[in-house]
């Protein structure tokens, strides 16, 4: 996570989940070599807040306009947080997104994907594992919901999905560590029933403003 200084508001944990994996899942919700392109979360958002701002930009990765190997859906996410006139440095992802309707999810991972091999091509079994953030965007704002390990540990121990949970063996109340491990088509399935408030609870909600739309 890119940061100047420690905080705990929704924004910064928003960013946490897209350049850090704040839910951890060995899978994606869907296939990302049939993943489609989401022009409505193309260009510059912003979201200032104590003294903070996040900038988040979202495009289409400049790969996928000459390397045929590279899903059209694959998108670049580039995130800079800025503090106390610092900036730190930008931060990297690629993602695609799963449609639900009226929401969306993120699912986010590291773009050295693209140039493994020699010559590089695009191989999904290569994908070490995703970062899930549920979306929601119109023209003026998107709204980002981050998740928690918390919420992870709660949506697999309830038996709702499948997962690893980690807990102090001395002390069962404190959670050590949590991620998804359950399919492809049993994560899509969970969150299309409503496990998408489980995952990705109001708390950790962040809602940025758009500055700029890409064409």
């Amino acid at each position: 996570m890119l940061r100047i200084r420690t905080m705990s508001t929704p924004a910064v944990a928003g960013l946490c989940c897209l350049l850090a994996s704040c839910v951890e899942s060995n899978n994606p919700v869907s296939d990302p070599d049939r993943s489609l392109p989401d022009p409505a979360l193309y260009g510059t958002w912003v979201l200032e807040k104590e003294g903070t701002t996040d900038v988040l930009v979202f495009g289409r990765a400049i790969e996928t306009s000459y390397r045929k190997d590279v899903p059209a859906g694959i998108m670049r996410v580039v995130s800079v947080n800025a503090s106390n006139n610092q900036v730190a440095a930008p931060g990297n992802k690629l993602a695609f997104v799963t449609s639900f309707g009226k929401f969306g999810v993120i699912n986010g991972f590291p773009e050295q994907v693209l140039f493994q091999g020699n010559p590089p091509a695009w191989d999904k079994t290569k994908i070490p594992q995703y970062a899930l953030m549920k979306f929601r965007v119109n023209d003026t704002e998107l709204e980002l919901w981050a998740g928690s390990q918390e919420a992870v540990a709660a949506a697999v121990e309830t038996g709702g999905v499948q997962g690893e949970v980690k807990r102090d063996p001395n002390n069962p109340k404190i959670l050590q560590s949590a991620r998804l491990t359950d399919s492809t088509a049993n994560l899509e399935r969970y969150i299309a029933n409503g496990g998408d408030a489980v995952l990705f609870p109001d708390s950790t909600k962040a809602a940025y403003k758009r500055v700029h739309k890409s064409r």
